[in-house]
């Protein structure tokens, strides 16, 4: 991991962590907390999906004190409803919908078994490459997401240190940044993360830290 926020991770209780769209398995607040002790809000739009991660952090007594799961009830909404007046997060992160439909998720998946050379295709494509709606796809897709998100955060300026979000698609990097000096924001970075040939990156950005 390279860049100016690649330091030192620090661990515990005082750093309070928001995950937009946590997803059934609640699995970023899980590894946060099980890792470096954070505190977590974990979100989701999804009540299903609510009700499964608060049932997972029930029933692991080393998870109930640092893990909260709420519900974004508004599903236009990111930050809204859930951060309060009185709340400040160090950060907030995000693994968002990258697809701008049903169809279009449905044929990524197709292409990652076509890529899968020598293992056999068993059973439906949804149950295995599959994931809920919200969690795959929203209107607009990736950038849209995420753009909504960039101009959300602006209203919380005061309350995140860190805003940040995987980002599938490098072209969508270019716009993103666009848009959040168009918001004001002092610290825009990419980080980038190789794990053999596959190439994530995540998108930071702050309002409060000076460059």
């Amino acid at each position: 991991m390279k860049g100016k926020l690649a330091q030192r991770i620090p661990k515990g209780s005082g750093v309070k962590v928001l995950d937009i769209g946590t997803g059934a398995n609640c699995i970023y607040p899980i590894l946060g907390a099980q890792s470096y002790g954070w505190r977590f809000v974990g979100t989701d739009v999804n009540p299903s999906a609510i009700q499964s991660a608060k049932e997972i952090v029930a029933k692991n007594s080393n998870l109930t004190p640092l893990i909260n799961v709420v519900q974004q009830k508004d599903e236009q909404a990111i930050f809204r409803g859930i951060i309060r007046k009185q709340d400040f997060y160090d950060l907030t992160m995000c693994n968002p919908p990258f697809h701008r439909d049903h169809a279009e998720a449905m044929a990524g998946t197709e292409r990652k078994w076509n890529n899968l050379k020598g293992i056999e295709k068993r059973g439906s494509v949804e149950l295995n490459f599959g994931g809920q709606a919200a969690e795959l796809w929203c209107k607009g897709g990736e950038l849209s997401f995420l753009k909504r998100m960039a101009s959300e955060s602006r209203q919380f300026a005061d309350q995140v240190r860190f805003f940040s979000s995987l980002v599938a698609k490098s072209e969508h990097i270019r716009p993103l940044k666009k848009r959040l000096k168009e918001l004001d924001a002092t610290h825009i970075e990419v980080i980038q993360m190789a794990q053999g040939q596959k190439i994530s990156r995540v998108l930071v950005w702050s309002y409060t830290l000076g460059l």
